[in-house]
């Protein structure tokens, strides 16, 4: 099942700090190489899978159901997430052995909390009765966001530019209106749901449930959150009625360094709940987005996947993959620990950092890679000295890194999940 260990691990702004030098970021034009044009080994079929290394999958020894699982999750990375949960679904209640039981109800609470199927994830926990791990446990949100009037998405009749943008530590930001009450909320594709923090909650007239769920964070720290919905959510000219939201404790939302120096507060976060919706323009540059709803796109591959969290298919110069969690509330990109089964291990150093989510800042220890180079549709994204990002709680595929808006910093994003569809062009800086 879908952990709420990382449903809301990433629900807050990601702050990553380094004891020593930052890494460095040189992006060229130049093709994306083709995504592994030859399987990697394994050791395992579910670890090809955990790398939606989907070549590799099938041409390993599996059962017919690992078989099932493995095809739900190509129909869910072709955009068939409806065929896929009902392949699951079934999976799930024929299987016999219990890690397959396990992954496929995994997978199964995973694109249903994507498409918001609340009453379905009741039904799930009503047809498994077993004991449930406070962190994996996502019925106190289901609970309520079932029994709210089903959520309405009115988009703009026409593409809608809004101004843009940034906090103190670089996040884009925006204004948004709930229930009428405006406030800058962090726009972030690496939070769940939409976060109020306790205090604008108040302020706003969203009420939260008495029942608290417990969550992850960036971090290894957890705290508790509350089920609300919001009868009204405004961002430009897109409104949201009855829209899921997770209240979080104020002081959760206030970031500090040493226990001292407020680097940011946070009153709000517009999260993936929305953005998903969305064929979305962020330009970084010129301070806008561009919100509309989203076409049918001819030839665009579909390079952007949801098995968890929102995540951007890259690959390297030998077309390898790697999955990054695509977190625009991230102020730096970051390797994730299992790239380093991807790369070579030569001048691999290690640095004290210090990352910062909701629940305070805690001090790692990094590994710095010297040098990788990325591609992304027509760009190589060349780093030098990127550092890993500690090892957080996660759903679905194994992260190899965070895609973060420092890399969002150098021209314009395109985010357009309905259609999978992710895009980086590179602007010139301003007054060239």
């Amino acid at each position: 099942m879908k952990r709420l260990a990382s449903f809301l691990a990433w629900a807050a702004a990601t702050l990553l700090i380094s004891g020593c030098a930052s890494s460095k970021l040189t992006i060229r034009p130049e093709a994306q190489k083709p995504l592994s044009p030859q399987p990697r080994r394994y050791s395992t079929f579910w670890d090809a899978l955990d790398n939606v290394d989907m070549a590799a999958a099938r041409g390993m020894d599996a059962t017919a159901a690992q078989r099932n699982i493995a095809a739900a999750m190509q129909m869910a990375l072709d955009g068939k997430a409806d065929e896929a949960t009902a392949a699951l679904h079934d999976t799930w209640l024929a299987a016999t052995d219990s890690t397959t039981r396990h992954r496929s109800r995994e997978l199964l609470e995973s694109l249903l909390m994507e498409r918001s199927r609340w009453n379905d994830i009741l039904g799930v926990y009503a047809k498994d009765t077993g004991a449930v791990d406070p962190e994996d446990d996502s019925r106190p949100l289901a609970n309520v966001y079932a029994a709210s009037p089903p959520e309405e998405v009115r988009f703009p009749a026409a593409a809608d530019t809004v101004p843009l943008d940034f906090n103190g530590v670089g996040l884009p930001v925006v204004e948004v209106a709930v229930n009428g009450h405006a406030k800058s909320f962090v726009l972030d594709t690496g939070a769940a749901l939409t976060v109020l923090s306790s205090d604008f909650a108040r302020e706003c007239g969203v009420t939260a449930s008495d029942k608290s769920a417990v969550a992850g964070t960036s971090n290894t720290k957890t705290v508790a959150i509350q089920a609300a919905v919001a009868d009204s959510v405004r961002w430009g000219k897109l409104l949201i009625l009855h829209h899921p939201t997770a209240v979080i404790e104020s002081s959760h939302l206030r970031f500090r360094l040493f226990g001292l120096f407020t680097l940011m507060k946070i009153d709000g976060i517009l999260g993936w709940n929305v953005i998903r919706e969305l064929n979305l323009k962020i330009n970084y540059r010129d301070k806008y987005a561009v919100v509309e709803a989203s076409q049918p796109r001819e030839s665009s591959p579909r390079n952007l996947f949801d098995l968890g969290e929102p995540m951007v298919a890259l690959s390297d110069s030998q077309g390898t993959r790697f999955n990054f969690l695509l977190d625009t509330g991230a102020n730096v990109t970051s390797l994730g620990q299992n790239s380093l089964n991807k790369i070579s291990n030569k001048g691999l150093t290690h640095r004290t950092s210090f990352v910062g989510g909701a629940g305070g800042m805690e001090k790692f220890k990094a590994v710095v890679v010297p040098e990788i180079t990325l591609y992304t549709n027509d760009y190589a994204l060349e780093f030098r000295n990127l550092r890993t990002s500690p090892e957080a709680k996660q759903s679905g595929v194994h992260r190899d890194g965070v895609l973060g808006s420092d890399f969002g910093h150098r021209g314009v994003l395109t985010i357009d999940y309905p259609n999978g569809y992710f895009a980086f062009e590179e602007l010139p800086k301003s007054g060239h």
